[in-house]
């Protein structure tokens, strides 16, 4: 038996070995022992980080990352996850990836206006008002009625948020001001688009919803604004 033939019956068995891993469930379950590993212990930290009351440690900030890649790459139509991966993104600096996570979530339908809002955040800051108008459109008119059901049955978020001893005010509190810099940020796009017409409307309507003029003023907004996600 020659080396070429010998090459060819080693490989038809790894490939029937391989085949069999894969069809056995093992493959899928080694995948779950290889995500658990990284697996975070805590989420006190991200909550504080997304609260401002903690400073971005780039160091915990990649350990995070790299979880929620690895969850992606078990789940990838885990929107939630992509959500995540897009917030550790965007405080690493990486801007392009943070704006592909986010849209991702978005795509994937997740009910978080805060999903919208962070997209539109990035592509703001890159310079895309247009792109960002649309999303910040779309998240004012997204049935996003599901938001408490999703955010309770799923896993990613629930480690989070019950990281606060008051999660349902601070929940009804995030949500208002979610769609509060959702207007006001699309406000200021249209200021930077110097369509007037637009900011108008909006500006009328922010004031119908929320009562405060003051805090939708494209200039004084662009003070406000800051570069915090939710």
């Amino acid at each position: 038996m020659n080396f070429l033939k010998i090459t060819l019956i080693v490989a038809s068995m790894l490939l029937v070995f391989g085949a069999v891993f894969v069809l056995s469930g093992e493959y899928k379950k080694a995948k779950l022992r290889n995500l658990n590993h990284f697996y975070p212990h805590e989420y006190t930290y991200l909550y504080s980080v997304e609260k401002g009351l903690d400073p971005v440690d780039k160091i915990r900030l990649e350990k995070y990352r790299v979880y929620y890649h690895k969850l992606i790459q078990y789940k990838p139509d885990l929107a939630e996850a992509h959500m995540m991966l897009g917030y550790c993104d965007f405080y690493l600096n990486d801007l392009d990836g943070a704006g592909l996570s986010f849209k991702k979530a978005v795509d994937l339908k997740i009910p978080l206006p805060a999903a919208y809002y962070n997209l539109g955040l990035v592509s703001y800051m890159k310079g895309d008002y247009v792109f960002a108008v649309k999303v910040l459109k779309a998240a004012l008119e997204a049935n996003l009625s599901q938001m408490s059901s999703f955010l309770i049955g799923s896993k990613v978020y629930l480690d989070i948020i019950t990281s606060s001893s008051n999660i349902v005010e601070e929940n009804q509190q995030r949500l208002v001001d979610q769609y509060r810099a959702i207007y006001r940020l699309l406000i200021l796009c249209f200021y930077q688009l110097k369509d007037n017409e637009q900011m108008l409307l909006y500006f009328k309507q922010a004031v119908l919803q929320f009562n405060d003029p003051a805090a939708f003023e494209p200039l004084s907004t662009n003070k406000l604004l800051g570069a915090r996600l939710f």
